[in-house]
């Protein structure tokens, strides 16, 4: 799709406005920060405290990713000692 738009622009056919989807962005962006929050939205610090139980899991598979990376690497070295 980008690269039919880049054909496009090189083949002397005008480029869209910016404004075109700029415009309506900002509009957009305008409205949703006027609307009220719905009733059914869960407490704020109940959400925060879901994010940080959130991110600490992820931070934790991510150190396990690492933790096994780095074994398996230590593995590989000793075994490429040891062929030699």
């Amino acid at each position: 799709m980008a690269n039919a738009a880049v054909t496009a622009d090189a083949a002397g056919q005008r480029s869209l406005d910016e404004s075109l989807w700029w415009d309506s962005f900002v509009s957009l962006l305008g409205d949703l920060e006027k609307a009220p929050l719905s009733p059914d939205l869960d407490d704020p610090s109940l959400i925060l405290l879901e994010y940080h139980l959130e991110r600490q899991c992820l931070l934790k598979c991510i150190r396990e990713i690492l933790m096994l990376a780095s074994r398996i690497n230590g593995l590989v070295e000793k075994d490429a000692r040891y062929s030699n």
